[in-house]
């Protein structure tokens, strides 16, 4: 996956567009892929490199790799970027309108 492309699924994630990525709003989104409590604590733990309590993208970056696996994202491209932006957009609605 590209760094525009991870960009974008971090600011998919990043709902109050504050440049983080808090337990709450990386916690709904999972819940939308019908992630599993303990799977949701354990990816944020992950993510959350220098365990502030927020992912910034760095931190993201850094564990996206990781996390991907879990996710079963390790194979999308540019065209998978497209479909999982437009789950997103049929999921949470014009929120995702800045993807685009």
């Amino acid at each position: 996956m590209t760094r525009p492309d991870l960009r974008r699924l971090f600011s998919a994630c990043d709902l109050n567009h504050s440049g983080l990525i808090e337990f709450e709003d990386f916690s709904g989104v999972c819940r939308e892929l019908d992630l599993s409590r303990s799977q949701i604590d354990s990816l944020f733990q992950k993510l959350d490199v220098d365990t502030d309590g927020s992912i910034n993208f760095s931190d993201f970056t850094a564990g996206f790799q990781e996390v991907s696996a879990v996710l079963d994202l390790s194979s999308i491209g540019s065209e998978g970027t497209h479909r999982l932006r437009d789950e997103f957009e049929e999921r949470f609605g014009d929120g995702l309108h800045y993807l685009r």
